[in-house]
């Protein structure tokens, strides 16, 4: 299963060499070959034995106070059980092993396609059927500024992860991940779909809405958290696997809280009494609500039954979204694009649907069976306009070369053919 899922699409773009291929056939077909491995080991401690003839050397305090240093590999063993959120009557004790490279990597990548999960599935009952569980043209990390400068996509602790099954009393490979322990940047892509997890933090200073074909801006602080949901007749239901639409899930809501200030200011007041809020308290805009269908806002009223339906919409197509930065923000100002490091950017390929990937000091994350693309939580962050326009690609090449791949036609939000989808606009990004 585990080899299905790397099909050779990924294979042949990667150029994974033919060593590496055949490890990967080995490593799936039957765990690792340990007596192979030890046999390996053994023969090169014997070859270091004949050789080396330095003696170690207690160092002193004085110099170890003046030393600092890291490994460069950790292997790490642990069980699902030793998490603190653990529940034995929900959770599987599986047993991971991880092992981590104290390397920091800063890359600037460029893949035309990339396909990962190409098989037949039953498992989403709202999705519409796909062939794969990820899609992505023109996937690119990091990019380059308006100056001809690259700008890295930063990666720190970069680790291998094995999940195992020893219910049956013997120890069944299920599934294994490449993650970071931090990292930052902007990742673009054409998205077509996608199995995982891509929560968008919406947080902005105003709401741009229109009212009977007049654009008004109402101030105030908008929160809210998009997911990917699902489309067509499950409009807005949440939905992980090979989804193509992200927006507010069908009965979540974000919130507003108006303020004074010119017209728009007035109308937010305004909506605020006729809903029944009180002063100081948030306008719930919620997707699906009472007098809107369900991909569209209600702002509902203080009991909570009922509401004014608004022409804003709460879904959008992943495609829309080309260039994304991934980490923290950092700042109280929603429009500045200052970043530092996140943790848990990772992608997995497992044969059961019911792994929550993290060590027993970290955020767990509940995850579906196949290939899952995970995004950190919290660690994309965009303002209430780009939710609603999109946010355009960064240039990724230093030429622009107007690369088609499969006769796919990449388009903007309004439809029109993007002759170079990876030459794009300057992006507002700074690291810190």
């Amino acid at each position: 299963m585990l080899m299905r899922l790397l099909n050779p699409t990924l294979v042949n773009v990667l150029r994974i060499p033919q060593c590496l291929q055949t490890f990967a056939r080995d490593f799936t077909s039957r765990f690792l070959h340990i007596r192979r491995l030890k046999h390996c080991v053994l023969f090169s401690l014997l070859l270091t034995a004949q050789t080396s003839f330095a003696a170690l050397t207690a160092m002193t305090e004085d110099e170890l106070s003046d030393t600092t240093g890291q490994a460069f590999v950790k292997i790490e063993n642990f069980n699902a059980s030793e998490h603190a959120d653990y529940d034995a009557n929900l959770d599987k004790d599986y047993s991971f092993t991880r092992v981590q490279f104290g390397v920091d990597m800063k890359m600037l990548l460029n893949i035309d396609k990339m396909e990962l999960g190409k098989y037949e599935r039953f498992d989403d009952p709202v999705g519409a059927k796909k062939d794969s569980d990820v899609l992505f043209y023109n996937f690119a990390l990091g990019h380059i500024d308006q100056d001809d400068n690259i700008v890295p996509f930063e990666m720190k602790d970069p680790f291998l992860e094995f999940a195992y099954d020893e219910s049956e009393g013997k120890k069944d490979l299920v599934g294994f991940r490449l993650g970071f322990g931090q990292s930052r940047g902007i990742y673009s892509v054409d998205i077509q779909h996608m199995t995982g997890n891509i929560d968008v933090k919406i947080r902005d200073n105003e709401m741009a809405i229109e009212l009977g074909g007049i654009p008004l801006t109402l101030p105030g602080n908008v929160n809210g958290v998009a997911q990917l949901i699902a489309g067509g007749e499950y409009e807005g239901v949440p939905d992980d696997i090979r989804a193509d639409t992200i927006g507010i899930a069908k009965g979540d809501a974000l919130l507003f809280y108006p303020e004074w200030g010119g017209i728009g200011g007035f109308i937010g007041k305004l909506l605020q009494g006729i809903l029944g809020i009180k002063k100081g308290d948030p306008i719930p805009l919620m997707a699906g609500g009472p007098g809107g269908d369900a991909c569209h806002f209600t702002a509902m009223n203080a009991s909570g039954n009922g509401g004014i339906g608004l022409p804003i919409e709460s879904c959008f197509k992943l495609s829309k979204y080309r260039s994304v930065p991934v980490g923290v923000k950092v700042g109280d100002d929603p429009k500045e694009h200052k970043f530092t490091y996140a943790p848990g950017l990772f992608v997995s390929f497992q044969t059961q649907g019911d792994i929550k990937w993290g060590a027993p000091d970290e955020q767990r994350r509940d995850t579906v069976k196949g290939v899952f693309f995970n995004v950190p939580t919290g660690s994309v962050e965009i303002t209430f306009e780009e939710a609603n326009e999109g946010l355009p690609r960064s240039r990724t090449e230093f030429i622009s070369r107007g690369i088609a791949i499969d006769d796919v036609v990449i388009t903007d939000p309004e439809g029109n053919p993007i002759t170079n989808p990876r030459w794009g606009t300057d992006s507002i990004y700074e690291p810190i």
